[in-house]
């Protein structure tokens, strides 16, 4: 509390006679009241020196409180003398003064220095409140060491720094890139072959299998048309030899992925060729696994052979996936059974079918897969399964 107004001076006069005798070295805590006072001690008179505390002033204001260097308190002139009375020992004048409160940037105070009341608090860091980062953009964040936040900034996720994305077409279509994708890796296979019918007990060949093209990177401009190569159908029951329909090809933009052929009829019990210029190719016998072209381009193969009144169909050719095709049809009563359509990457081709029935399709979801051949039927012939339509992928990063 402030020194009273009235009594600006400090006085210097008989230490009060009533209070407990200071004594050097005291240890009196920090709060103990060192009173009682008289009632004829004077406002702004020394009341008491405790020694270890040498640099404070223990003074009665107005309303007999004791307080503790006084604001603004000092040495002034001497007051009027104290009643008689013993003289004791002078009381040390108050210092004076208040301590004044700085701060080191983050912190500030207000006013600075605070020599009263004032408010200590957090400096701005100068960063907009706020969320920061999106699907397109990651923040920049700026920290110095006392771990104040400075700046912040948005940057913008680059197209070479996005997820691998795909797309699937199993039917025609259009493909249109995302903004700033130039590029794409494709997969495509074309359209499988039909099988094919075999006069007489002789089964017939099968179908063999689109051309592959696997994960090939493809500049990309704009939109690109998808083309999905159809399957060859199967030789329709006759009484005579009949091939199996050619698939189709599959196409991106382009970029196209050859079609597997229909078993054929120009030799007996010949298997349908694998799409593409380096398709495998059989008679007789199984069917064949297609070369490379290129890195990225191979060769279908070839269907399965037909059987003849002493043996079964023959096995499909396989592909890196599947090391095998369709199984060939089994020998019934002196009727060979039917070659077994190609596989592809995706599955193996239909199964050839046993003598007196019917070739298989090529199973949903071997795409490109040839269809397998009829069973021998003496006098007839039972038709061709089905080759399966082109597939494909397309892969690209944003």
């Amino acid at each position: 509390m402030p020194l009273n107004p009235a009594s600006p001076n400090l006085g210097t006069g008989p230490t009060n006679q009533q209070g407990p005798a200071p004594q050097t070295g005291s240890t009196t805590p920090t709060g103990q009241l060192i009173g009682p006072l008289p009632a004829s001690t004077m406002p702004g008179q020394l009341a008491e020196t405790i020694p270890v505390m040498a640099n404070f002033q223990f003074l009665l204001n107005a309303i007999n409180n004791i307080v503790v260097n006084p604001p603004g308190g000092g040495v002034g002139p001497a007051g009027p003398p104290g009643p008689p009375g013993p003289q004791g020992p002078q009381g040390t004048p108050g210092t004076g003064g208040a301590v004044s409160i700085t701060a080191v940037t983050p912190i500030v105070v207000t006013p600075s220095p605070i020599t009263g009341t004032g408010v200590v608090s957090h400096a701005a860091s100068g960063v907009t409140p706020g969320t920061y980062g999106d699907a397109s953009h990651y923040p920049v964040v700026t920290v110095e060491a006392d771990g104040h936040t400075t700046a912040v900034s948005l940057q913008t996720v680059s197209a070479g720094g996005g997820l691998l994305k795909s797309q699937e077409f199993t039917s025609s279509g259009t493909w249109t890139p995302p903004a700033g994708v130039t590029g794409a890796w494709i997969t495509m296979v074309g359209g499988g072959g039909g099988g094919a019918t075999q006069a007489s007990a002789s089964g017939g060949g099968a179908g063999g299998a689109g051309e592959l093209v696997e994960n090939m990177l493809v500049p990309i401009s704009g939109a690109v048309t998808v083309t999905i190569g159809a399957g060859g159908a199967g030789a329709i029951a006759a009484s005579g030899s009949l091939p199996g329909a050619n698939g189709t090809d599959t196409s991106f933009g382009p970029w196209i992925a050859k079609a597997g052929f229909g078993g054929v009829v120009s030799s007996p019990r010949s298997s349908g060729a694998g799409g593409g210029a380096h398709g495998a190719q059989s008679t007789v016998g199984n069917g064949q696994l297609g070369n490379a072209e290129s890195p990225t381009y191979f060769g279908g193969s070839s269907g399965g052979g037909g059987g003849d009144t002493a043996n079964a169909g023959f096995i499909g050719g396989g592909s890196g996936g599947f090391v095998i095709g369709g199984a060939g049809g089994a020998l019934v009563t002196a009727q060979g059974g039917g070659g077994g359509g190609a596989g592809t990457l995706w599955g193996p081709g239909g199964a050839g079918g046993d003598g007196g029935t019917s070739g298989h399709n090529a199973p949903a979801g071997s795409y490109g897969a040839g269809g397998g051949g009829s069973g021998g039927i003496t006098g007839t012939t039972g038709s061709g399964g089905n080759g399966l339509s082109g597939y494909v992928l397309v892969g690209w990063i944003s």
